[in-house]
Order: C-alpha cells, then sequence, then structure tokens
C-alpha cells in the first residue's frame, strides 16, 4: 500500500504510521503536488497496483464568466478529470495482467443526479466526468476483472472544516448532520470487495439531490 499527499509531508507519515498500528504493516507515502498531468510522474513507480483511490479533487469557487473563468476550467478539468483518468489508464495494465482490479473515484456532491452548480460550475463539470469515465472503464475491463466507481459523498466532517463551516453545512444537510469519514471509507471499502457493482455513481450525500 502506498498513500499519497500533497501539501504535509509530516502529516501523511503520521497517518501512514496509524495504518501500520492497525494492520501490523506501515504502508508507504509518497508526498508530491498535483497541478499539472506532469506531476504524475512521480507516480509512474506505484502503478502496479489492484486497487487505486483517487479521492484528490480542489475545488475552484469561480461563477462562469469571472475574469478567472479560463485558469478555473483549465485547473479543475486537469486535476478533478484528466489527472485521474491517465492514472487509472496507467494502472490498468497491471490489473488485467492479474486478473483483478478496483479503481474508485470521488466525485462531487450528488454527482450521481449531475447537479448544477451556479458557484463551481468548471468543478461540477469537470467531476461529472468522472462517471462517464468510470462507465467506460467498466464496459471495456469488466471481463478483465476490474472495476471502476465513483463515490459522491455530501458533507463529510473533516478535520479541514471550522465550526462555522460544520454550522453551515449541517444547516444545508437534509438530516441536520455533517457524514461521518469512517461511512464514505465503508462504501469504499464494499467497492473494492465485490465485483457486483461496476460503473456505478454512488450517491453518499446524506440524501443533499
Amino acid at each position: 500500500m502506498t498513500l499519497h499527499g500533497g501539501h504535509n509531508c509530516e502529516k501523511l507519515q503520521r497517518l501512514a504510521n496509524r495504518f501500520g498500528e492497525t494492520s501490523g504493516r506501515i504502508p508507504g507515502t509518497l508526498c508530491a503536488r498535483l497541478t499539472s498531468l506532469t506531476d504524475l510522474d512521480a507516480f509512474r513507480p506505484f502503478t502496479d497496483v489492484h486497487i487505486l483511490i483517487v479521492a484528490f479533487g480542489p475545488i475552484a469557487w469561480t461563477p462562469l464568466c469571472s475574469d478567472s473563468a479560463r485558469t478555473a476550467w483549465d485547473d479543475m478539468v486537469t486535476m478533478n478529470l484528466a489527472l485521474p483518468g491517465v492514472l487509472a489508464e496507467w494502472c490498468l495494465p497491471y490489473m488485467v495482467s492479474e486478473g483483478f482490479g478496483r479503481i474508485v473515484f470521488f466525485g462531487a456532491t450528488a454527482g450521481d443526479e449531475r447537479r448544477p452548480s451556479t458557484e463551481a460550475p468548471a468543478y461540477t463539470a469537470a467531476k461529472a466526468g468522472l462517471s462517464s469515465l468510470a462507465r467506460s472503464i467498466a464496459r471495456s475491463h469488466a471481463s478483465s476483472g476490474v472495476t471502476c466507481n465513483v463515490v459522491c459523498p455530501g458533507y463529510v466532517d473533516t478535520e479541514y472544516l471550522d465550526d462555522e463551516q460544520r454550522q453551515r453545512y449541517r444547516r444545508r444537510s437534509p438530516t441536520g448532520r455533517l457524514t461521518d469519514r469512517t461511512e464514505v471509507a465503508r462504501i469504499a471499502h464494499v467497492l473494492c470487495t465485490t465485483p457486483a457493482v461496476n460503473g456505478a455513481t454512488i450517491n453518499a450525500s446524506d440524501g443533499i439531490l
């Protein structure tokens, strides 16, 4: 197992150590920023994998027709669609050779409904493309033992939220709560352990539609 992070290498190593405490084996780490396709070169030594989880995907709060719209489109399509696509393509040959592969992408909130956005249209459009990509991989590689699916979380309670954000997202959530990280992890775990779900986009957003 290899864990990737791009901002805080010390924090990434602490996470790897936590994995080691429960599994008895500390995974390797790769600390590398991802902003362009050339940045993916750092991943080439790590593409012989059976399971690929792509939970990466920054957001640009840039409305249509704004002064920075072109930059937002370049960044969002590259980082949220092209990077996961190229990384999956690199990993597929090994998965096919092994007769087993699991790919899980993370989409936008309620991405299975192709939810529109006036605040982040480039981000939403790029994330929506992951569903088409997952179906393409499922259609072309299912016979090789490979599955590819997309998970679309809602407002997840993470360490990156401050108290004000937590309160705001709870008000927006139909259930009045934030999704627990372990719930999202369990969904990804199921997708990695069953061949029955393939090419699906799963809404795990506590009813946000």
